[in-house]
């Protein structure tokens, strides 16, 4: 398991050398699974990134598990904490 890094002060989580190749995302669960993966890379439990975050623990095993109904403002707060950017286009 990786070693847990410090959240700044400004909420992000250094993730300095830690590129991953871009995705399409199409669903629910393709975004959960993006999610959790990233989490998984960086040694974070699910609990230790709701303590972190302010987000509950079951909020982030739903949008894990790819429900629909996730709040979108939320989804893209986690990600951004794990050092996720997002984009979009058209097709």
């Amino acid at each position: 398991m990786l070693a847990r890094r410090k959240i700044w002060s400004n909420g992000y989580i250094d993730a300095e050398n830690e590129k991953e190749k871009n995705m399409i995302i199409n669903n629910c669960e393709e975004f959960g699974q993006f999610i959790q993966k990233r989490r998984k890379e960086l040694g974070y439990t699910q609990g230790y990134v709701a303590e972190v975050s302010g987000l509950s623990a079951s909020f982030i095993s739903n949008l894990e598990n790819g429900k629909a109904t996730a709040e979108l403002g939320k989804a893209i707060l986690l990600a951004n904490l794990l050092g996720i950017d997002i984009s979009v286009e058209k097709r």
